[in-house]
């Protein structure tokens, strides 16, 4: 076997050679390099250094310092240029962990960076640029642009609330900080975030207090106290036709409308649709009776035309404000108590038992309780009266030329001929006559004009007490009681059908104004609504009435009986379609049912208890001058008694006053 065989011995001899050979001696063979491989290492070169400018500020993240531009880190200008109050006194450890939190963001010239209406999700930090905001202003009731600095926070009280963000447009290139909520929610509790913590949660409260400085309710409390109940509020968003309260429900707290606009709604006819009555603007409260009443039911319904922002306090939170604020405690409560003696007032006061649940509600709120000693005088004969009163508690004695005309007990009213009929002095003069006082429920003549001359029931008890005996039918039909007593007469005589007939028509035209006033989202909705409500009761009416062999069959023309029979045969029913018939029958009631009504003891009773005014004037001169004034305003108010269903509070000036729903 030779010695290749053995490869260790062979390697072995020449290691020993090598070894006995000096370095230095051995041959160096020059090598060529190539023009390929020195463009290969310069190109790496650049490649290392781009992936390096890439990473650095990763890696300047990595160790605490996350960049913001060229040379500067975001917890350095959070600590130099941003809110002195949230970040100038944090530790530059505590700068490193909050920094860490917020995100970087580049918007161009032009670019928005939120629009209006996006979610609140995130609070801002100007670090570079422009950035315009759009807000609303509630005093000129208008958009208003407002630009932001160099370092200022935005979007807390949107953050904080969770509302829809104003719009946000760069004006030009603009660097922008951006903390989400999700982010702010699992730190906020650490020590780096507590000034910025503060600084969120008082740009909310400060947003309440803002908003109820404008409110009447809460007019009288300063600063401090101001703050303390806004502390207590909760801000919500709600969105365009959403449900705020609804009726009958129990309510706990009162709400004040901060932005936006609700509308208040009650059941139409037997409950198959939604009638506005009114439409609330910021400023307004609601459900005041609720922070003092513990069995309190909402009144009607409210519900937001458009999205809207609505402050809430609830009842034991108020309850716990009244308890720090004592020195205010007996006023806030008195005036809600105040209110409660106001609607509880009302709702015993005949007068006012024909008007809609809503206005009983306005009266309150428009009206004050007020007690005066033995022998005030309340009204002077011959001098200007701009009140109307109603008394409460005691009694009151009526002089003409200080001659005792009567007596006024609780539930009567007087002053209402200068104000119903514009009367430039007083007939006669009114004085408290009870030793130990009178109590009074007070308004306005401008309240009382918008409150009262599109209501039929009170214009006719008015207009029936100048009138006396020449009362006419219309006024009759028109006044609660006084309607309940003819239909009684009416059926006696074998007539009853007749007056039923009118009330079913007279209902019909009541469903057609509060149609007109539908809370309904769409016009197509509206009309297919409209529709289905028109035939179900013109149905109704002419099975009952009109039909041959119907249960109460009115004896009416025999053409006019014809083209209703043909209109409902062919179903083209309309909400006038009885009007005809229905005058047909009142002018059958009018010459004969009424003429003996008129003669009977009923009658003279009923006039008795509406204590006409036939001795107040001498020969009936003042009446005669009077009454011609009441017919007007009587037929303007049948006239447009379509729209008494619907509240039109224009003439009550807005004055933020309570809607007790």
């Amino acid at each position: 076997m030779s010695s290749s065989c053995f490869p260790s011995a062979r390697h072995a001899a020449q290691r020993k050679r090598r070894q006995s050979v000096p370095a230095a001696n051995l041959p160096r063979t020059p090598r060529v390099i190539m023009n390929s491989e020195i463009k290969a290492a310069s190109s790496t070169t650049k490649n290392l250094r781009k992936k390096m400018a890439v990473h650095k500020p990763l890696i300047s993240q990595m160790k605490g310092k996350k960049m913001i531009s060229k040379g500067k880190t975001l917890s350095g200008f959070l600590k130099d240029f941003a809110s002195e109050r949230c970040f100038g006194k944090l530790s530059k450890r505590q700068l490193s962990s909050i920094s860490h939190c917020f995100t970087v963001t580049h918007v161009k010239n032009g670019e928005y960076l939120k629009r209006s209406g996006d979610p609140a999700c995130y609070l801002y930090v100007l670090v570079s640029g422009k950035i315009s905001m759009k807000s609303f202003n509630r005093k000129r009731n208008e958009l208003e642009q407002t630009q932001i600095e160099i370092g200022d926070i935005f979007g807390a009280t949107e953050f904080i609330h969770d509302f829809p963000v104003a719009e946000m447009v760069a004006i030009s290139d603009a660097c922008v900080l951006t903390l989400s909520r999700d982010m702010y929610m699992k730190h906020h509790t650490d020590s780096s975030f507590e000034f910025l913590s503060e600084y969120i949660l008082e740009s909310g409260i400060q947003f309440i207090a803002n908003r109820l400085r404008d409110v009447i309710f809460f007019s009288a409390l300063n600063s401090e106290q101001l703050w303390t109940v806004a502390s207590m509020f909760q801000a919500k968003f709600v969105q365009s036709k959403e449900i705020v309260v609804r009726q009958g429900e129990p309510g706990d707290s009162l709400l004040v409308i901060s932005n936006g606009e609700v509308a208040v709604t009650t059941p139409g006819t037997e409950n198959e649709f939604e009638v506005e009555i009114a439409r609330m603007t910021p400023g307004t409260i609601i459900g005041e009776l609720s922070l003092v009443q513990d069995d309190y039911k909402r009144l009607a319904t409210v519900r937001t035309v458009r999205d809207s922002v609505l402050l809430q306090l609830h009842r034991y939170h108020f309850a716990e404000f009244l308890e720090t604020a004592k020195q205010i405690h007996c006023k806030l409560r008195s005036a809600i108590l105040d209110r409660a003696a106001v609607n509880e007032t009302i709702q015993k006061i005949p007068l006012f038992e024909s008007i809609p649940a809503h206005k009983i509600h306005l009266v309150g709120t428009v009206s004050s309780v007020n007690r005066y000693p033995y022998s005030t005088v309340l009204i002077e004969q011959g001098e200007k009266n701009d009140r109307f009163f109603v008394v409460r508690q005691g009694e009151v004695n009526v002089l003409i030329n200080n001659t005792l005309i009567r007596k006024l007990v609780e539930g009567d009213y007087f002053g209402e001929m200068t104000l119903f009929t514009d009367a430039d002095r007083a007939s006669a003069s009114v004085t408290v006559s009870s030793p130990e006082g009178a109590t009074f429920l007070e308004c306005s003549r401008t309240d009382f004009r918008s409150l009262f001359l599109t209501e039929p029931g009170v214009l006719s008890d008015i207009q029936m007490r100048i009138l006396g005996e020449r009362t006419e039918l219309r006024h009759v039909l028109s006044h609660p009681k006084s309607k309940d007593i003819f239909t009684g007469h009416c059926t006696r005589e074998y007539a009853g059908e007749n007056v039923n007939f009118w009330q079913a028509v007279n209902k019909l035209h009541v469903i057609a104004s509060q149609l007109e006033s539908a809370f309904i989202s769409s016009i197509q909705e509206k009309e297919t609504l409209v529709g289905k409500v028109t035939e179900k009761y013109c149905l109704r009416i002419h099975n009952e009435f009109v039909k041959v062999d119907a249960p109460q069959m009115i004896n009416i023309n025999s053409t006019i009986r014809e083209d209703l029979i043909a209109r409902a045969k062919a179903k083209r029913f309309t909400l006038s379609m009885f009007d005809k018939a229905q005058q047909e029958i009142y002018s059958l009631m009018e010459t004969d049912n009424f003429l003996r009504f008129k003669e009977s003891k009923k009658f003279e009773k009923m006039m008795s208890s509406l204590k006409t005014y036939k001795n107040f004037f001498n020969g009936n001169v003042e009446a005669q001058r009077l009454a011609p004034l009441c017919e007007q305003l009587m037929s303007e108010s049948l006239s447009s008694y379509k729209k008494a269903s619907v509240l039109d509070d224009g003439g009550l000036d807005n004055r933020s006053l309570a809607f007790e729903s």
